[in-house]
């Protein structure tokens, strides 16, 4: 009998971590930075930025603080990943600081992130084992795995002519069961979405740019090429939360319009 009982409460205890590893976090940090959490398994996103235009929020100096001291919920963060350079995407001197004095995380980004990281840090060949450079081109399309957390790295081209050369990645980030798209700030043009047929990934929440959700053009991609279970808004201007969210509710009443760091959605 008390065999039983300790199998029993062993199965128990089993079902409650594999429970847990399966629940996962998405904290909004500003703009379109995000930090992405099961267990002890966490990836930034675009998290690390300065003030840089009124409309568009920086990192608080409080999370800035916490992750420089490893402070949760900014404790195991294994993987920092950038989509593009603008400055309200991310900041050479935080990154080089954060690469330097964390102890966990790496940065995967492309050569355009790379450089400009190397032009303010003369340090960058003594952390190489944390940096690790994507090739960007027309096709890329990079998967790789960093302690079980699955990564897909694609091209998706910057929006707006004057930023052709703009190196914009998408990120497909597969932890705790779920899969998480984050796509920078991309044109409207179908031609990288439909070479990608991201809804082949079955995408189980998308992170995207308001604009996406609130254009005709944004939510014929959403709704015929990437085909979310659920949706997240990002890049959301301070002073236009409460215009905006109205109208992503016209389309998507059950999209989450993320607008104020540290907000916090959960996701099984």
């Amino acid at each position: 009998m008390k065999l039983l009982f300790f199998l029993i409460a062993l199965l128990s205890l089993v079902n409650t971590v594999s429970s847990e590893s399966n629940v996962v976090t998405v904290t909004y940090i500003a703009n379109e930075g995000i930090l992405i959490q099961s267990g002890n398994k966490q990836v930034l996103i675009d998290a690390l930025h300065k003030p840089y235009l009124p409309e568009y929020l920086a990192t608080p100096q409080k999370n800035l603080d916490a992750m420089m001291a490893s402070r949760p919920p900014f404790e195991d963060i294994e993987l920092l990943l950038v989509s593009h350079i603008h400055g309200d995407h991310f900041n050479a001197e935080l990154v080089a600081q954060y690469l330097q004095v964390s102890k966990t995380a790496k940065l995967f980004a492309t050569l355009q992130a790379q450089s400009e990281i190397a032009k303010i840090f003369s340090g960058l060949a003594n952390i190489s084992d944390k940096t690790q450079v994507i090739r960007y081109h027309a096709e890329m399309d990079t998967s790789f795995s960093a302690k079980g957390i699955q990564v897909r790295m694609v091209r998706i081209a910057h929006g707006g002519a004057r930023w052709s050369g703009m190196q914009n990645v998408g990120h497909i980030v597969e932890v705790g069961g779920l899969k998480f798209l984050h796509i920078g700030d991309p044109s409207y043009g179908q031609k990288d979405f439909e070479r990608l047929q991201l809804f082949k990934d079955k995408i189980d929440v998308a992170i995207l740019p308001f604009w996406f959700l609130t254009a005709a053009k944004g939510r014929e991609i959403i709704n015929k090429l990437i085909k979310p279970v659920y949706l997240v808004a990002v890049h959301v201007p301070p002073k236009e939360v409460h215009s905006i969210t109205r109208e992503i509710a016209k389309h998507y009443p059950e999209a989450v319009v993320f607008s104020k760091p540290n907000e916090k959605q959960i996701y099984k």
